[in-house]
């Protein structure tokens, strides 16, 4: 049970089951990185009705991207 905010989770190359998915909208999460994941990946199923997942997109590097450049970034949902 996730019993906190979350605005943000990174998953990488691994596999949420529906009823965690189910929780982290009930959470508001904003995104769920999917980085590494096939078009085949249950995370991706489940979770892509919702709007929220972003792929291709490493999390960790974006940021740096952010903090060097001091600017915004476009990420592509």
């Amino acid at each position: 049970v996730i019993s906190s905010p979350i605005d943000a989770l990174w998953v990488k190359d691994k596999e949420l089951p529906a009823a965690v998915i189910e929780q982290l909208v009930n959470k508001e999460i904003k995104f769920i990185f999917a980085e590494g994941a096939a078009s085949t990946n249950q995370t991706l199923q489940h979770a892509n009705a919702t709007g929220i997942i972003v792929t291709e997109v490493n999390p960790a590097a974006l940021a740096l991207q952010l903090r060097s450049n001091n600017t915004q970034a476009t990420v592509t949902v």
